[in-house]
């Protein structure tokens, strides 16, 4: 066999071998983040079909709904995220407390259905029977968020008697920069609630 046709075959080899190790890799992880994400989550039966959710802490109960794209498990990550110091741009704490979200989330291709209809529905939302909800409610949204909601989100409140709308200009998808502020608005609306 000549040496440049043994070379050819090595790296084939090498590249196989290593197709199937990260092939491998990526079904241990992803079998280790549906179960995490399976814990603890049960079903309620809705009008608009099965919900899963997740239930932490005691006292008042507060609804948390990631608007687009989101599951429980990325709610939940976040309820229980101890806020950082006060900064007043992105922190290395900031940002690595939202690597760490971002690094306990499922891969974006196990939702790819759910994320494509929920952001055609969260970038176009019509006319919906908001007028009905009575629960205190604070909507955050982003005008750079690349998933295009901040219009839905300004026109939900808008619909909701009472709701509390912020918005930022920067800070993208997960308001990079303002967390303090919105713990701040959440802190105040559980206060106002358990009154």
């Amino acid at each position: 066999m000549k040496r440049s046709t043994r070379w050819i075959v090595l790296t084939a080899v090498a590249v196989v071998v290593a197709a199937l190790w990260t092939a491998w890799r990526f079904e241990r992880d992803i079998k280790v983040a549906y179960t995490k994400a399976a814990q603890g989550s049960p079903l309620v039966d809705t009008r608009c079909g099965p919900i899963e959710y997740q239930e932490a802490g005691a006292g008042t109960p507060l609804l948390m709904v990631h608007g687009s794209g989101g599951g429980h498990d990325q709610v939940i990550g976040y309820v229980l995220a101890t806020p950082p110091e006060q900064v007043s741009d992105a922190s290395p704490e900031e940002r690595a407390r939202i690597n760490n979200m971002l690094d306990h989330i499922l891969p974006v291709s196990a939702r790819a259905a759910g994320l494509r209809s929920d952001s055609v529905l969260g970038k176009n939302l019509g006319h919906s029977a908001l007028g009905s909800v009575r629960a205190p409610t604070l909507i955050v949204s982003v005008r750079d968020d690349g998933f295009g909601t901040y219009a839905s989100a300004q026109y939900t409140a808008s619909q909701i008697k009472g709701a509390k709308f912020r918005g930022f200009e920067h800070g993208g998808h997960v308001w990079v920069g303002h967390d303090d502020e919105v713990m701040a608005k959440i802190a105040n609306l559980l206060s106002r609630v358990g009154q």
